[in-house]
């Protein structure tokens, strides 16, 4: 069963039925077929809207006319009639029989009639007729002889009506539409029309996995020796198939674009073995699935064109990949070599060298300039990590999860996993350092001799020459001059620094993405315009790579070959063709054009209108997308309007745009946008913002947007299709079994990073995070399930546990807030059970490390995975074995003994009170007074530690947030101390504790003196009986609340735990019936005091209050209001109200209640015992915590049986046997494989296996 497996995978079928699809463009929930955009979509011939106006009203009533007088069958024979009378040369594109003929050219008429008020409707009409006409072989020239034949069929329909301003009114209609045909018969005719028409078809008429299948079988069926440079699987190849058609379609009208794309993909297949003579192959697989896949509607003219494309495309990616083979990997191997002998510093001071000579004052102004960005940069990073700061901290007293909600783990993302970059220092990296250095760097050279007489002397005179000489860039020179008094301020070791740091980190970026063109470029880009805002201008690039080069000759000394400096010019040149690119727009003045115009068209209309001409342009270009916009009008439009925004930044701040774009990108894979959908993007934009702007949108603004989008558009179709795996297509479709033939194809050893993390553009998907986000249930269990499934083979195991938790570090809180269901997966997964039993017990692993918590990660213990599912409230999850476990582990090693300390200290407090304020509460005895004087001073010192415990809660951010229950108002901030409401009793118990003490030893004090209460109350105003009530009272209310705390050491016992807890629960029903109860009692006692009844009523609201709570619970008679007979009816309808209706009702609910809770009450006990070690472990030092952590051993691996070693990360118990009838237990759940295999491998699986033998039998039969 094991194997080499690397270049195999699940096969899809190439035999799948046309017609209905369920992937590509099809049809898929409303959505529409591809081929239904038809050609190409041009903008519709230029019109006056004064002819319309004056024309239309008059086309219409005549047309109406002729309906009245000839009706339509007879208007189609005669039209019939006069076609083959007057022109018979065009009798042969009319194949059908005579009255089906003139009605469909008379049902064609009355459409283009019925828009006659918008040109564009009539061009867009005649668009969709391209493809018939065309192959009914209509030409623009034969609109005159039509226009003739039409004017006859008029003037005989309408005699004497076909009056002049008839036959002008229509002579216009019939010269705009020729001009209207003829454009849309160019564009529908042309080849690029047909490659797009037929691939179309073909992605009707077959998914995006079956043509794929179908590219890679007749690969390998015509080139079967090729098989060997396929080690992906086969569906992932498919779909990379696929990608790149598309792609090459979508930039089939676009020349420039196309061969970027072209050299592209040669250099990309460099790294993956291709050669130059493999490239003609692919022409013949391809034409000879288009033409499978088209089926009968496959035409002569679409092979040529086809052909006629692969051919161009042929010949440049050979060129690439030749020039890549020859050149590419000196490059490689040559900046290897001069990493190890140089540095920054020395490339630097060989740039600086060299450019001194000719370009001082670009040497000069380009530190200058960099001086000014790092001190810019500097405060925009103090800023944004103050900001930060802020909301890092306002996120942590919130206790909102960031990454619970959000389908993101990192932005930090680490490259594909096809392209192993190198540690390199980006230009953030490069900032940080330079802002450490200050703004005087010293560098390697402060130690070295500054350059040689003659160089100084060189560079001297090249000084008095180059202040006088023009440098190419707009502004440059004026902004050289100006700052000429801070030229003598550089010194040489900035310059080097300057020099050496920027160009060293833009080559070794440039380096390591050497086979990654598209991201290269994106580097470059932002590059790029860093650069330009130092000083560099298209005009410097040929020097700067010669100085690079010269420099590099130096480095290498003797070993510098011919080689390498045609390498270097290769490598050059590319990287300067991506520069000047962007550069030529940046000095163009691009930028300011194309933000004008875009103010321009926001001030022009209001951000919805506008956004609603974009999708309605989007729909008449690309119909075939609008499936796609499902949210309401108003967000669209202004989606819209986002979008474009985002794109104008790109020329003035790249960097922020490809940050937007990421996120972006993650959105639209979400909603199933495809790559090739970018194309109609673009012409909608350009057509939208060219009816917005009219006459402003001149060929200076068109230019402008058509190279933004040229440049934008190979980033947006990169981001798209890097996003589009088999995986995250699965998501996107909610296909289980499309996900689960995707990870069949996963090499074992990389199984758990595709299910954890997926790169799209640098941002890191959790497809586990998109499911639960999503609310796939199912897709959810899957992801779990696959990744806490313990495989092996011969020589290792296999268990994703650790990958999960450390991608997904709030993984129990996202998890446990969204998708509860799954929690019990989750737990399943960390459990194994033996299958043998050994003297009576079952050997049981529990993988709990990161469920315990490791504490130099989880500092905040209510932050930890049994914190947040104590939190929760879900006592049912506390039955499963792996919590029982948790909660053991920790209850016997601190829990259990921290608990009863503290319980141990208020009941010797307890003692002491009752002592000291119950049984001595008169005794002035010695023994007595240090009795209560040892009570206040345990009470001031539990006091003392509890507020501790409140600031360092309050401080470290350990605090929950209370509604406050009025709208305007914030919320409460309490410490989580607090929270437990036995804390916050202890907290007030211990104030009157101490209150009761300290009075009630002065009141004794004074009176051993033979002085007398009223001397304590100090001015003898007040009573003194009433203040020793009140010491009486206090010292009550203080005994009621220290003895009901007793009932909080009964939780050592699981079932008094469990009986308590459930009472807490029903306290909330209890205290919201009683609050009604109140209401009800003051409503009716204000009625008894207005009526000023007997017995006490009449002394006030308070006094009638006390009295109906009297009667109300039978403690008092109400025979005095007898005779009074509505006070006596007020009595009897608030006792049926309470007693008979409310009560009765608080019953039933506590009832229920008592019954829901009943059913868990072990569960729930278990909860409870797990706040209290929740608790008690937020009291513990971090130092102590991890201590304890230590101790568990969790980094030692787990015996399977006798030295068989697996997985670490959890503890191992011996239970008695009857674990096995417990519902979680599962003999021995390893999955083992057995063969040679590699961690390349896929795991075996059924599928796999009957592909396998399939293709043993297509190669026996070869």
């Amino acid at each position: 069963m094991g194997g080499s497996r690397a270049s195999k995978g699940t096969r899809n079928k190439s035999t799948a039925k046309t017609g209905s699809r369920k992937g590509g463009g099809g049809v898929m929930g409303g959505a529409v077929s591809r081929r239904e955009r038809g050609v190409p979509k041009r903008k519709p011939p230029p019109w006056d809207d004064a002819d319309v106006a004056k024309h239309a009203p008059v086309v219409k009533a005549s047309w109406n006319r002729c309906l009245e007088v000839k009706g339509y069958f007879e208007l189609g024979n005669l039209y019939y009639d006069t076609l083959f009378d007057e022109a018979p040369e065009l009798s042969p594109m009319f194949t059908l029989e005579r009255e089906r003929m003139g009605v469909k050219f008379v049902d064609m008429l009355a459409a283009m009639v019925s828009v006659i008020d918008s040109p564009p409707g009539m061009h867009s009409k005649l668009e969709s007729l391209a493809p018939m006409h065309i192959d009914r072989g209509v030409k623009a020239t034969d609109m005159p002889i039509m226009g003739k034949v039409l004017f006859s069929v008029l003037a005989k329909a309408m005699g004497s009506e076909f009056t002049e301003p008839v036959q002008e009114a229509w002579g216009w209609v019939w010269a705009w539409l020729t001009k209207s045909m003829t454009l849309t018969l160019e564009t529908a005719g042309g080849h690029n029309s047909l490659v797009l028409k037929s691939w179309d078809i073909c992605m009707d008429n077959y998914t995006e996995e079956d043509l794929g299948g179908m590219l890679f079988d007749t690969l390998f069926e015509l080139a079967p020796s090729l098989k060997s440079m396929f080690a992906r699987p086969r569906p992932v190849m498919a779909m990379k198939f696929v990608e790149m058609v598309s792609t090459l379609v979508s930039f089939v009208d676009d020349e420039s674009r196309m061969i970027e794309q072209i050299n592209w993909l040669g250099s990309r297949h460099v790294k993956y073995g291709a050669k130059p003579h493999h490239i003609p192959i692919m022409g013949q697989v391809l034409l000879t699935v288009l033409e499978q896949s088209c089926g009968d509607e496959w035409t002569d003219e679409m092979a040529n064109a086809w052909m006629d494309l692969w051919n161009a495309s042929c010949a440049r990616m050979m060129a690439a990949i030749k020039s890549g083979e020859q050149y590419g990997h000196v490059v490689e191997s040559l900046w290897d070599k001069v990493q190890k002998k140089s540095s920054p510093t020395v490339l630097g001071s060989g740039l600086v060298r060299k450019l001194a000579r000719t370009r001082s004052d670009l040497v000069r102004s380009f530190v200058v300039d960099r001086r000014e960005w790092l001190e810019e940069k500097k405060v925009e990073i103090e800023e944004a990590m103050e900001k930060k700061a802020k909301a890092d901290k306002a996120a942590k007293k919130t206790e909102k999860a960031t990454s619970a909600n959000s389908l993101v783990i990192s932005t930090d993302a680490p490259p594909a996993p096809e392209y192993k970059a190198r540690k390199m220092d980006g230009v953030l990296s490069s900032l940080k350092k330079a802002l450490r250095k200050g703004a005087s760097p010293t560098t390697e050279l402060s130690s070295r001799h500054s350059l040689d007489e003659e160089e100084a002397h060189e560079v001297k005179d090249d000084k008095v020459d180059d202040s006088k000489k023009s440098v190419a860039g707009k502004g440059e020179d004026s902004k050289c001059r100006a700052r000429r008094v801070q030229y003598s301020k550089v010194g040489e070791e900035e310059q080097v620094d300057a020099w050496g740091t920027e160009i060293y980190d833009m080559l070794h970026v440039v380096m390591d993405l050497l086979w990654e063109p598209e991201q290269m470029n994106e580097r470059l880009t932002v590059t790029t315009h860093h650069f330009f805002s130092l000083g560099i201008r298209s005009a410097h690039l040929d020097t700067i790579g010669m100085a690079i080069h010269t420099t590099l000759e130096r480095v290498m000394e003797r070993s510098w070959e011919q080689k390498h400096s045609d390498a270097w010019k290769w490598f050059w040149a590319m990287v300067a063709t991506q520069m000047r690119g962007a550069l030529d727009v940046l000095e163009s003045g691009d930028v300011e054009v194309i933000r004008q115009s875009w103010e321009d068209a926001k001030s022009s209309k209001p951000a919805e209108e506008l956004g609603e001409i974009f999708f309605k342009e989007l729909a008449r270009i690309a119909p075939h997308v609008t499936h796609l916009f499902k949210r309401p009008k108003r967000i669209q439009a202004l989606q819209f309007t986002n979008v474009i925004e985002m794109l104008v930044s790109f020329n003035e701040d790249p960097q922020q745009f490809f940050l937007e774009l990421k996120p972006l990108t993650i959105r639209h894979i979400k909603y199933g946008v495809k790559a090739d959908y970018a194309r109609a993007f673009g012409m909608t934009v350009l057509n939208g913002i060219s009816s917005v702007l009219g006459d402003r949108f001149d060929e200076r603004v068109k230019g402008a947007w058509v190279l933004l989008w040229t440049r934008v558009s190979s980033c947006v179709t990169r981001s798209l299709n890097v996003g589009s795996n088999l995986v995250i297509v699965s998501l996107v479709q909610e296909n289980l079994e499309q996900l689960e033939d995707a990870m069949d194809c996963v090499p074992r050893g990389e199984r758990d990073e595709v299910l954890t993390k997926i790169d799209v553009n640098g941002e890191i998907i959790s497809p586990l995070n998109w499911a639960i986000s999503g609310g796939q249930l199912s897709m959810a269990q899957f992801v779990m399930g696959d990744l806490l499934a313990i495989r092996a083979d011969r020589y290792r195991y296999y268990y994703g546990r650790e990958t999960l938790f450390k991608t997904h570090p709030d993984l129990v809180q996202c998890v446990a807030r969204q998708m509860p269901a799954l929690l019990d997966n989750l737990f399943d997964g960390l459990l194994w059970h033996a299958q043998m039993v050994q003297d009576g017990r079952v050997r049981v692993n529990y993988y709990i490390r990161e469920m315990y918590g490791v504490p130099e990660e989880v500092k905040d213990v209510w932050t930890s995975p049994m914190g947040v599912l104590v939190l929760a409230g879900q006592s049912v999850v506390f039955n499963h074995p792996v919590m029982e476990k948790l909660l053991e582990v920790k209850w016997e090693r601190f829990g259990l003994k921290i608990y009863a300390g503290i319980q141990i200290w208020y009941c010797i407090m307890l003692i002491l009170f009752t002592l000291g304020f119950v049984t001595y509460q008169n005794s002035c005895a010695p023994s007595a007074e240090y009795i209560r004087l040892v009570t206040g001073g345990m009470a001031s010192l539990t006091l003392l530690l509890q507020t501790v415990v409140l600031c360092y809660q309050f401080r470290s951010g350990q605090v929950s947030r209370c509604n406050s229950g009025f709208k305007h108002m914030p919320d409460i901030v309490v410490p989580r101390f607090l929270m437990n409401p036995w804390n916050s009793a202890r907290y007030i118990s211990s104030a009157m504790l101490i209150a009761n003490a300290f009075m009630d030893l002065a009141c004794m004090d004074n009176l051993r003196r033979g002085g007398s209460p009223q001397q304590l109350g100090g001015d003898g105003h007040d009573d003194p009986l009433k203040r020793e009530h009140g010491i009486n009272v206090l010292g009550a209310v203080t005994a009621i609340f220290i003895w009901l705390q007793l009932i909080q050491v009964l939780i050592l016992s699981e079932r008094m735990a469990a009986f308590t807890y459930t009472v807490g629960r029903m306290v909330k029903d209890f205290a919201q019936n009683f609050t009604v109860i109140i209401v009800v009692m003051v409503a009716f006692s204000a009625a008894m005091t207005i009526l000023e009844a007997p017995g006490g009523y009449s002394d006030g609201l308070g006094s009638s209050i006390f009295n109906v709570l009297k009667i109300s619970i039978g403690l008092a008679p109400h025979e005095a209001i007898e005779q009074e007979s509505w006070a006596m009816a007020c009595l009897v309808v608030l006792t049926i109200i309470v007693n008979i209706g409310f009560l009765n009702i608080l019953v039933a609910q506590l009832v229920l209640a008592y019954a829901s809770l009943s059913t868990d009450q072990e569960g729930c006990a278990k909860m409870n015992r797990a706040y209290i070690c929740v608790e008690m472990e937020s009291f513990l030092s971090l130092k102590y915590r991890q201590k304890l952590y230590d101790e568990l051993s969790f980094d030692e691996p787990l015996e399977f049986d006798s030295s068989d070693e697996g997985p670490c990360g959890g503890i191992q118990s011996l239970c008695p046997s009857t674990v096995r009838s417990h519902p979680k237990y599962v003999p021995d759940r390893v999955q083992r494989f057995t063969g040679e295999a590699s961690v390349m491998d896929p795991w075996p699986s059924a599928k796999v296996e009957e592909e396998e033998v399939d293709d043993g039998n297509r190669d026996d039969m070869d």
